[in-house]
């Protein structure tokens, strides 16, 4: 059976206040932030004060960015929702909704949200030129295997 798989690109831990925020962890999710504000489509909904950084450390500007790309999801009108707690969740494989909320999980509609964007680069993050060295290493490290 033919198919495409579209990559996750996921967690390994929480980001956000109180979280442990491993460092690469936080890079991909200021990455998919800046990148979605810098957009046509995003620029107009960016959230007010400093732009975020990819520094791979949580700090108020990440949060303020998390809980605003939250609340914009929340206000579009769509049907999907995710909770607006300033956090990114890892997305465990075997569940595409938080199974106490029932809503989406915030990594994956940063990576949907990304892909529609760009999706000439989305499936190869790891060749983005604003990728960090470190965020890349580990992308190029979990290559899958080819079926």
């Amino acid at each position: 059976m033919a198919y495409k798989e579209i990559p996750l690109y996921n967690l390994q831990r929480t980001v956000g206040p109180g979280c442990p925020n491993k460092p690469t962890d936080v890079m991909l999710v200021q990455f998919f932030l800046q990148q979605i504000y810098a957009h046509p489509r995003g620029a107009a909904h960016g959230p007010p004060g400093p732009k975020v950084a990819i520094t791979g450390t949580s700090d108020g500007t990440t949060a303020a960015w998390i809980k605003h790309f939250q609340d914009d999801i929340n206000a579009s009108g769509s049907a999907i929702r995710i909770v607006a707690d300033g956090k990114v969740d890892r997305q465990p494989v075997q569940y595409r909704m938080t199974p106490r909320t029932h809503s989406n999980y915030t990594i994956a509609i940063l990576n949907n949200t990304y892909r529609r964007f760009y999706k000439d680069v989305h499936d190869h993050l790891e060749r983005h030129p604003l990728i960090p060295p470190p965020l890349k290493a580990e992308f190029i490290a979990f290559e899958p295997i080819d079926r």
